[in-house]
């Protein structure tokens, strides 16, 4: 229900659409938010694709800030900012030593 695409300006940029009115049709959003957050700090999350791992970032991310004047959608530097503070490294596939 995340949908991932490109929007530009004086730049070409990631955008994240997260329509949370939408998704409470069909789920609870803050019990999702709950489970994600938990869910994120597993190895199971870590054996995820890349892009299914922004989706899910791109959510909890938002969902923080969705209250913000003018906040329609989830950004790279907004999900940067929220592995960052989280200790998340995205990457394609897990290292394994």
């Amino acid at each position: 229900m995340v949908g991932h695409g490109k929007g530009s300006g004086t730049f070409v940029y990631d955008l994240w659409n997260i329509d949370l009115k939408y998704m409470s049709n069909y789920l609870d959003i803050e019990y999702t938010v709950i489970r994600m957050s938990n869910f994120i700090h597993m190895d199971r999350f870590n054996a995820l694709g890349l892009e299914l791992k922004e989706d899910i970032i791109a959510f909890l991310s938002f969902y923080e800030v969705k209250d913000e004047a003018f906040r329609e959608s989830a950004t790279r530097s907004l999900i940067e900012k929220f592995c960052k503070r989280n200790n998340i490294i995205l990457e394609a596939f897990p290292k394994s030593y």
